[in-house]
């Protein structure tokens, strides 16, 4: 098993990244799954046992989170800010920033579009989709490309992929400077 000392995983929903985090033999300290609803932490508390990984829920705007600063050495955010506005995206990194020990990493999961014309269907597909289904308040636009946002944040951005699929993903992998630099 790898040991981590703490993670934070902030938009927890159902815990899937607990359960993923626990089957690959990963054992953190602690994993704090963060979420504003009250549902979605009710699920992962049903899965948290499934995941291996002992996870404390803590019911909480992700923007403002309340644990010390540096408590966390990794903090993910799954499929969350793909679904704010730009100044909540930019809060939320804040916070993520915050919460990171110096030299942390931060991982982002963002629903994502391809370049180009592909793109362009891509987007255009999706809204025609998703509209007649979307809470009132959820942005339509897809994020092209969020590592801009994320190097604005402050953090070195060691990794960004697209994954092609139904579902476009773009994930980041990025580490909050040391405190030496």
């Amino acid at each position: 098993a790898i040991g981590i000392d703490n993670t934070l995983s902030g938009f927890a929903g159902t815990c899937l990244i607990a359960r993923e985090i626990g089957r690959r033999g990963i054992r953190p300290s602690s994993f704090v799954a963060v979420d504003g609803s009250r549902p979605m932490l009710a699920l992962a508390g049903r899965d948290r046992i499934a995941s291996r990984v002992v996870t404390t829920a803590l019911h909480c705007d992700v923007r403002d989170v309340p644990l010390p600063d540096g408590s966390a050495d990794i903090v993910i955010a799954s499929f969350l800010l793909h679904l704010l506005d730009p100044h909540a995206r930019s809060r939320t990194l804040a916070e993520a920033d915050r919460l990171l020990r110096s030299g942390g990493r931060l991982v982002v999961v963002v629903h994502s579009a391809p370049r180009g014309w592909m793109g362009w269907l891509y987007r255009a597909a999706w809204k025609a989709l998703s509209t007649p289904c979307r809470a009132p308040g959820l942005p339509s636009r897809l994020i092209e490309d969020l590592v801009p946002e994320v190097r604005q944040a402050g953090f070195d951005v060691e990794d960004a992929r697209h994954l092609p699929g139904v579902y476009w993903t773009q994930i980041i992998r990025a580490r909050r400077p040391d405190a030496t630099h």
